[in-house]
């Protein structure tokens, strides 16, 4: 008996000593928006030992990075020479966490997100309980309120997302814990061995639809996608860029090119590329007066998505450069007067 007793003790304080080793690195990209930044990482930085933010600025040119340094002289920021877009930018990220052993939970959170450190770790011990979840995610409210992600369904023969609930007002009609088909990485709770075995975001995109490449490749790994309500988030928007920019738009659809030649069957992408070819040239402008909340002409939504398919070539990366040269290619067009 008294050999047993010591046996448990000593497993206790294994699992101690490991949870005592157990860290949290929370990636924040910024570009060129200390300022939200700063807002991002004052609810982190309360002196809790488990949580480590990271910031990796993304070729910022006014002075960010010196800034953010300035405020919180200790955090490790990860500075890049030029702007990589979103997947690019935190791969950075995740590759100085694969780096260092002691982190075993990763949270994605984008630098005009409001999380407390308490919801945050509710949410790091679900993912740490439950292996069965690869990515978590909570309700995420706009400033005033309304439902920004409360949930989410990929629909992958369309080429798009549905969110529930988006931009209707919070009267708790998603507060329900489920198993979803997409999560949005503007906050995202992972684990290490979940990244490992995944892989790093998908490089091709610039900004957006990574996340559903994302979302489909971990269900695809075995993994369940969580929504936990009682997990509460605050996204501003357009804290690294303007959903009414027309080069916004144009990256949108590029990217939704890459990601549907990614995953249809081989035989289908060129019959959804004809369908949106025809989907561009007539239903598109009339009917799409929103884009993401957005309102553009029709005539400028019809250039940007007809332009995108242009430009789109299989198994090339879409850069900074590309969006700056479509946004010239707008103003030589007079689509903006």
């Amino acid at each position: 008996m008294r050999e047993r007793t010591r046996d448990q003790s000593s497993s206790d304080l294994d699992r101690h000593n490991n949870s005592a080793c157990r860290k949290t690195a929370v990636l924040v990209l910024n570009w060129n928006n200390a300022a939200a930044t700063l807002g991002c990482l004052a609810p982190l930085q309360v002196g809790n030992s488990e949580l480590q933010a990271l910031v990796i600025d993304n070729g910022s040119s006014d002075g960010s990075a010196e800034l953010i340094a300035g405020v919180y002289p200790d955090l490790p920021i990860v500075r890049l020479p030029n702007n990589e877009g979103f997947a690019r930018g935190t791969n950075a990220g995740l590759r100085w966490v694969l780096a260092r052993g002691e982190y075993d939970v990763v949270v994605f959170l984008n630098n005009d997100a409001l999380l407390s450190a308490d919801d945050l770790l509710r949410a790091v011990d679900m993912v740490r309980k439950d292996h069965s979840i690869g990515l978590l995610t909570g309700k995420i409210l706009h400033p005033d309120g309304r439902l920004w992600y409360g949930g989410g369904r990929l629909r992958r023969w369309r080429g798009g997302v549905r969110i529930f609930g988006a931009g209707r007002q919070d009267r708790g009609q998603c507060d329900l814990a489920a198993d979803v088909t997409f999560i949005s990485l503007a906050f995202a709770v992972t684990r290490r061995d979940v990244i490992e075995r995944v892989g790093l975001l998908a490089d091709e995109y610039f900004f957006g639809q990574e996340e559903w490449d994302y979302s489909l490749r971990v269900r695809k790994s075995g993994y369940r996608l969580r929504y936990e309500p009682s997990i509460g988030c605050i996204h501003g928007g357009d804290g690294s860029h303007k959903n009414s920019s027309p080069e916004f738009v144009y990256n949108g659809y590029r990217n939704k090119l890459i990601f549907q030649e990614r995953y249809l069957p081989a035989w289908a992408f060129p019959v959804w590329r004809i369908a949106f070819v025809l989907y561009a040239r007539t239903v598109l402008p009339p009917t799409c007066v929103w884009i993401r909340g957005t309102k553009l002409p029709p005539s400028l939504l019809r250039f940007c998505a007809l332009e995108a398919l242009r430009d789109h070539t299989p198994g090339r990366r879409i850069v900074e450069a590309d969006l700056l040269d479509f946004r010239q290619r707008v103003k030589s067009s007079e689509l903006e007067r």
